[in-house]
């Protein structure tokens, strides 16, 4: 496992993420032009990459629209790093980190089975 990139804006995230092919990335929420869902939407565009959203404890977050934008999991920053790096294994062999059980109740739509 590899840190590949790091992007400072969204613009910049798209182009790396193009370039560079991630597996997994992780995406945080931060003030810019572009509107951070229609990003990670974009990023999950392609199977091949996940999105992993970072936050912070005390930071908000939309985490149900993230889930259904297309993010595979959210992290707590604040989380231990063996709980971090296990979710960045889960996603990146399972096709999600959430609980669908879990992701279906922060959507408001019923659990997949």
């Amino acid at each position: 496992m590899e840190v590949s990139g790091q992007a400072t804006t969204y613009t910049n995230a798209l182009d790396l993420a193009d370039q560079l092919r991630p597996n997994v990335i992780f995406f945080s929420f931060f003030p810019d032009a572009l509107n951070p869902l229609e990003v990670v939407a974009e990023l999950t565009r392609s199977a091949e990459m996940k999105v992993l959203v970072l936050k912070g404890l005390y930071e908000s977050v939309p985490v149900a629209q993230a889930i259904e934008a297309g993010a595979r999991g959210i992290v707590l920053a604040e989380d231990p790093t063996e709980s971090i790096i296990q979710a960045i294994i889960t996603v990146h062999h399972r096709d999600t980190g959430l609980d669908r059980a879990w992701a279906g109740g922060l959507s408001g739509k019923p659990a997949c089975p």
